[in-house]
């Protein structure tokens, strides 16, 4: 059975409540940032078939196809551990 980043069954029940609030917050933010990964992967790092270059390249936003150590390395939190972002409701 795949193990749950949060498994609240061995907290005190004070706890309880408090667990899946902190769960959702955690989730979401994971979601979120694996989400805006695969939009950059998309646009920067994939060539597609039909353009022949990267969505990026086409729109005239740079000029070569990036690797994936160059994407990580322009993120914003490059070097820093990440601030969760929580996108409007």
């Amino acid at each position: 059975m795949r193990q749950r980043a949060c498994d609240y069954r061995n907290l005190q029940s004070t706890h309880l409540s408090v667990v899946p609030e902190m769960c959702v917050e955690s989730e979401t933010a994971n979601l979120w940032a694996a989400y805006c990964l695969w939009f950059a992967y998309y646009n920067f790092c994939l060539i597609h078939r039909s353009l022949r270059v990267t969505p990026a390249m086409e729109a005239g936003i740079t000029d070569h196809v990036w690797e994936i150590a160059e994407l990580l390395d322009s993120s914003p939190g490059s070097g820093s551990p990440a601030t969760p972002y929580y996108p409007p409701a």
